[in-house]
């Protein structure tokens, strides 16, 4: 990331970040080597806090570093170039938010396999992220997240109704036919605890067949969650409503976090892919998928 910064943004805030992080280091090290005892724990915490923030950007810049010159990423890398030293708190915090977890999940796909094109801004038009292409097949991606301040973050309830006002909202993003195959990622982080797969009714197995022309081919099985009457079905049942007459199939829902203790620090990194029946060439790629029927496809239950 430094060498990313430093060759296209050389007096930005965020390369003044990355410096200030190895400025601290070296202190708490030369403390450390004198006196251990005088390192605090507050600290030792804001230096992992700091890690974990630099590390992922850096990290997912460093998979993406085929594209950084492409036409669409140069804005958001513009934007990331942005985040200072805490003297704007609240700007730092919605790009490392906005910008930062669009390219940890572009990383992530492009680790899985996917070329990515990211998509240029419009004037006056709302467009998505990028396109994820693989074996021909060409998927539109639209990243976002929520971070609600409050509410009942443990509630089946309130994480549904948190997910579904997000889809409504860029569901306008991938409502074009310019636009096909439409995965939405979004980072839940507050309200991830919630989504538990245990509660779920699974109604049987559905097999599933990708022909030579959609990239196939490949064949397999998942788990088909069918409707009852628990908070979860009645979630999906929303959820169903908002995509529908979208080119929206799948969604993949993220958790990152960083846990910090006496006695260490533990860091989490996780998604789940929910996709319905018609998103199979795309959910097909990953090892699991959490799959329902989805607006398009009735399915009659024995």
């Amino acid at each position: 990331m430094h060498e990313t910064m430093l060759a296209r943004y050389p007096k930005c805030p965020l390369l003044k970040r990355t410096l200030r992080l190895g400025d601290r280091y070296e202190l708490m090290k030369r403390g450390a080597a004198c006196d251990p005892t005088q390192v605090s724990h507050d600290q030792v915490a804001g230096l992992f806090s700091e890690l974990n923030t630099l590390g992922t950007l850096g990290h997912s810049l460093w998979h993406l570093k085929r594209d950084i010159d492409a036409p669409g990423l140069r804005y958001e890398l513009k934007e990331l170039s942005q985040i200072g030293c805490g003297e704007n708190e609240e700007a730092d915090l919605l790009r490392i938010r906005g910008q930062g977890f669009l390219f940890l999940a572009a990383a992530n796909l492009s680790k899985q396999g996917f070329e990515l094109e990211f998509i240029p801004r419009r004037k006056n038009e709302r467009t998505p992220d990028f396109y994820a292409r693989r074996d021909g097949n060409t998927f539109t991606c639209e990243v976002t997240n929520r971070h609600p301040q409050s509410g009942a973050f443990d509630s089946i309830e309130f994480f549904w109704s948190t997910l579904n006002e997000t889809v409504d909202r860029k569901k306008r993003q991938l409502a074009k036919a310019d636009f096909p195959h439409g995965v939405l990622i979004i980072d839940c982080t507050p309200v991830w605890e919630a989504f538990g797969l245990g509660q779920f009714a699974v109604g049987g197995e559905l097999v599933y067949y990708i022909p030579p022309e959609q990239g196939g081919p490949r064949s397999g099985s998942v788990p088909l969650i069918r409707h009852d009457e628990s908070e979860h079905s009645e979630g999906l049942r929303n959820l169903a409503e908002v995509i529908r007459g979208t080119a929206i199939h799948t969604l993949i829902l993220w958790k990152h976090n960083l846990e910090i203790q006496k006695e260490g620090y533990r860091r989490e990194m996780m998604y789940r892919v929910v996709g319905t029946i018609t998103g199979a060439t795309f959910w097909s790629y990953f090892d699991r998928a959490f799959v329902f029927p989805g607006p398009h496809v009735d399915v009659k239950w024995s």
